[in-house]
């Protein structure tokens, strides 16, 4: 913590020696990163910062843009301060591994933002400026702006060879993170004459338009069982859900008539730290939007499916009843 020194012998303090504490809660809920409106809405003067970065309280990644000293300095913290500093969203081969998709890398760092021109370059990312970029190709996953899946399979598709953009659309699919729909809205908006790899993702899409979406995973599958087991009402499967400030995620299953979620951890994608801390965080914010959340493990499903329908019927009626559609 910053400790702020007494200056002359009266013991009087000027400005610069006291002002308010370095939000630290708000760094760790950012990935470390504040900037200068955070500053400022904790009290902190212009000169106050100037002296917080010169006694090495703070450090500076990018115009308006900080860390308290001695934070991690990770892929997150990086992926963020880009975002702030080039007003842009995470887009192409950085898109993809932020949706943790196999085979790509967060860095280096690529962003897409408003406003046409050719792409930009910039010590902490590259920028693109494509001339066709829409609202809702945005959104914000795991606290950083990204570009949402379907807009990201095109960005690839102009970079990419075919083959790998077509295992990426097949992995996609796969985790849900893509539909028909969303992807036939995309290539409505996006396809225009000599647009770079629209003609692969019209031939892709044209492909897989009269598949079905997958019906889940076998955890999925053996879940619906024990819903049926429980005597509550069917839940939904692939909900995308969201709170007041942006999308959550989208859960394994969703209550139509009561705000419970149901949440399947599988030892594949839930075992890792990193994977138990993000799924808590997840929780959080869930439950702060008034959401019952219910989790249960694969072990559970598979080998203590008594246990998995009593504790499933008791949250279906601990669940607050839905006042409007799920989102």
């Amino acid at each position: 913590m910053v400790s702020w020194e007494r200056s002359g012998s009266t013991g009087a303090m000027n400005d610069l020696e006291r002002p308010p504490r370095l939000p630290t809660l708000v760094a760790a809920d950012a990935h470390g990163v504040l900037t200068l409106a955070d500053l400022r809405a904790h009290g902190l003067s212009a000169a106050a910062v100037d002296h917080a970065l010169r006694r090495g309280d703070l450090v500076r990644l990018a115009q308006g843009v900080f860390a308290i000293a001695g934070s991690p300095d990770t892929v997150e913290r990086r992926a963020l301060a880009a975002t702030i500093a080039l007003r842009g969203s995470l887009s192409h081969t950085t898109a993809a591994a932020w949706w943790l998709l196999p085979g790509f890398k967060v860095e280096p760092l690529h962003l897409v933002r408003f406003r046409p021109g050719s792409t930009e370059e910039s010590p902490l990312a590259t920028l693109h400026r494509p001339v066709r970029l829409l609202d809702d190709h945005l959104t914000t996953w795991r606290d950083v702006p990204v570009t949402r899946p379907a807009r990201t399979l095109f960005d690839l598709a102009a970079v990419l060879p075919a083959d790998q953009v077509e295992r990426t659309y097949d992995t996609m699919w796969s985790r849900g993170l893509v539909t028909n729909a969303a992807m036939a809205t995309a290539l409505e908006q996006l396809a225009g004459r000599g647009r770079p790899g629209i003609q692969l993702m019209r031939a892709l899409i044209e492909a897989r338009a009269h598949l079905q979406q997958p019906t889940g995973s076998r955890l999925e599958r053996r879940f619906e069982v024990l819903n049926d087991r429980a005597g509550i009402p069917k839940l939904r499967r692939q909900v995308d859900v969201g709170d007041d400030e942006a999308w959550i995620g989208r859960m394994d299953f969703v209550g139509k008539e009561r705000r419970l979620i149901v949440e399947i951890d599988s030892a594949l994608h839930h075992a890792a730290l990193l994977d138990t801390r993000r799924d808590a965080e997840r929780t959080t914010r869930l439950e702060a939007a008034g959401w019952h959340v219910q989790r249960f493990t694969e072990d559970d499903l598979w080998f203590d499916g008594r246990r998995v329908v009593r504790e499933l019927r008791q949250a279906w009626w601990a669940a607050p009843r839905l006042t409007a559609p799920a989102a």
